[in-house]
């Protein structure tokens, strides 16, 4: 679970998105955890089902969905990097897979 904004940081947030137009409500951390989450998702479902797993798994189209999502939170998202780790082809800051 995520701590509260103080009054103060809210304020703060409210105040940049005003100046900037947007609200820049994800960050890279964000996205990294939820990548995480569809990899682990899709993973099990392998490791579970086997071969049968694809009916479980996330879709192409639901990750990118996704990614259409997270772009729309914050202009400075990667696409193509995110997609990457998601598909197991680089770490999550884009280099080489641990």
């Amino acid at each position: 679970m995520q701590p509260r904004l103080t009054a103060r940081e809210s304020q703060a947030s409210i105040n940049a998105e005003r100046e900037t137009g947007y609200n820049m409500s994800m960050s890279k951390k964000d996205f990294i955890a939820l990548a995480d989450t569809i990899r682990k998702h899709n993973e099990r479902n392998e490791r579970v089902f086997g071969h049968n797993s694809g009916r479980m798994n996330f879709s192409p189209e639901e990750i990118e969905t996704q990614a259409d999502f997270c772009q729309s939170q914050n202009p400075n998202f990667k696409r193509e990097r995110w997609l990457e780790y998601i598909a197991g082809k680089c770490g999550p800051s884009g280099g080489a897979v641990k």
